[in-house]
């Protein structure tokens, strides 16, 4: 409506992240801005807590960041997050689907090998801020879809029996060859399973919108009273 202002609190645990935002939004005038450069937990729990503004809040939790969590860390999420809400404030929540394997398999294992080479990055940023010598090319990108669990697991797995030294944090490690290093998991949802698990951290489901091919869920939900 004309003359409100939107107050916008941005979280993200990149400083950089943030200021692209800031500059993006600044452009808007009925807008104002504070940032948190926070994890995902303390950020937005600082953002509900130290409002000063009356009106109900939404919080925006997108892209199915939700699916970096395991089911127990989600739950601890949305609780602690319900906890920080007044009742009707409102939670925007994004979750990838369940796919046929095929389908997840290849999102996690594209042709080009930008999956491969994002998963072996972790092992890039130990060389060079923690005086690492893991040899790059000694270790296959590997992913597997875990259906009892619901979850893509993304693994490094050795390609030798090597070993290797990790000077910053003052330790080495024999890996065998076949050995697996657990780099990533990635949950999927069945649109139910996320209203179920809105319902377990005291929100209610005010609609949910499912992309025409399954892929992706929005979820509103509502701080019960």
């Amino acid at each position: 409506a004309a003359g409100r202002v939107l107050h916008v609190q941005l979280v993200d645990i990149s400083r950089a992240g943030l200021a692209q935002s800031e500059l993006t939004l600044a452009a808007h005038r009925a807008v104002t801005l504070h940032a948190h450069e926070a994890d995902y937990e303390t950020g937005v729990r600082e953002a509900l807590r130290g409002r000063r503004t009356e009106g109900r809040a939404l919080v925006l939790f997108l892209g199915s960041n939700i699916g970096n969590l395991s089911p127990d860390e989600a739950d601890r999420f949305l609780q602690e997050l319900r906890r920080a809400c007044r009742p009707g404030d409102r939670l925007l929540l994004g979750a990838d689907l369940v796919k046929p394997e095929a389908e997840l398999l290849l999102a996690y294992d594209d042709p080009l090998g930008l999956t491969a080479a994002f998963n072996k990055n972790v092992l890039a940023r130990l060389n060079r801020e923690l005086d690492a010598d893991f040899d790059l090319l000694e270790f296959d990108h590997c992913v597997e879809w875990n259906a009892a669990a619901s979850r893509i697991e993304v693994y490094l797995v050795s390609r030798a029996d090597q070993l290797v030294c990790i000077r910053g944090a003052g330790c080495c490690s024999s890996i065998d060859e076949g050995e697996r290093i657990w780099t990533e998991s990635s949950y999927k949802y069945e649109p139910a399973g996320i209203a179920e698990m809105g319902a377990r951290a005291g929100f209610t489901v005010c609609q949910q919108w499912i992309e025409p091919d399954s892929r992706f869920a929005l979820t509103l939900f509502e701080s019960e009273s």
